[in-house]
């Protein structure tokens, strides 16, 4: 299980998740890592992540990294998610037809329900109106049966807290409920910065700590504007108790590590 925690305004957005990766090869038993970086920043964009296939979404970033020094359109990344799910499927099908062992093919076809379920988050920003508003975008093959057009991504709402998990067995869905129950998610306007940042922590916190496949490492992104002509990307990245012990004691900001401060390329 992996976690992904967003939150938008029209001036921030914050993409949060864990380190900790499970690794399924088929046929073989899971291994776990938790020096994953699952969190990734995109140049001329903003921050990507996702939950669901470690693969998909490793090589959909890859795909936008090539592009790191060019202006990239919503349609370019639409297209581009769409080519990696096709490829993934046709993949996944060759797999299904060289496997003779009843195992295997259940494993393939749990593969293939991981990959269309796999949920991809970026963040950018976009000019609207003559104004900038900061977005965090999902893919994913739901999003795309929703829309007619390729051209579409889409958006979360501003000032509420989401939470995105890969598909989930009965545990992980009572933590889940257990989560939705226990936190205010929506709010009517924006929460001070330091309220809303330990929000995310205490949720965060409360996830690892019933969960065995959630790390207590948190790596979080956040792309914001500055002023009128420049939009900063800032990482922060460590044990979720020392973070919230930072926040409490007001020196969150030495955990900062400034990725980007660039004038601002819009979508």
């Amino acid at each position: 299980m992996s976690v992904a925690i967003c939150y938008v305004t029209d001036t921030m957005s914050i993409i949060a998740t864990d380190t900790r990766v499970t690794r399924n090869t088929i046929g073989k038993q899971l291994s776990f890592s938790d020096d994953a970086i699952k969190l990734t920043s995109i140049p001329n964009l903003g921050w990507c992540s996702g939950v669901g296939s470690e693969g998909m979404i490793n090589d959909f970033k890859k795909e936008l990294l090539k592009n790191r020094n060019e202006s990239i359109t919503t349609r370019d990344i639409r297209l581009l998610y769409n080519n990696i799910l096709l490829d993934y499927h046709s993949k996944l099908h060759d797999l299904s037809l060289k496997y003779d062992k009843k195992k295997e093919r259940l494993e393939v076809a749990n593969h293939k329900e991981k990959v269309n379920n796999t949920i991809i988050i970026l963040t950018w920003i976009k000019l609207i109106n003559y104004r900038l508003k900061c977005c965090i975008g999902l893919l994913s093959k739901d999003f795309t049966k929703k829309f007619d057009s390729f051209n579409e991504i889409q958006s979360i709402e501003n000032n509420r807290i989401y939470i995105f998990y890969p598909p989930l067995d009965d545990q992980n869905k009572n933590i889940r409920n257990d989560i939705e129950e226990k936190y205010q998610l929506n709010f009517q306007s924006t929460m001070k910065y330091t309220d809303l940042l330990y929000e995310i922590f205490n949720i965060f916190d409360d996830i690892q700590s019933k969960s065995s496949s959630v790390s207590n490492i948190i790596d979080v992104g956040i792309h914001a504007l500055r002023n009128k002509r420049d939009e900063i990307k800032i990482n922060i990245r460590d044990d979720i108790h020392v973070l919230k012990t930072k926040l409490r004691e007001g020196n969150i900001e030495d955990e900062y590590n400034i990725v980007e401060y660039n004038p601002i390329c819009t979508r």
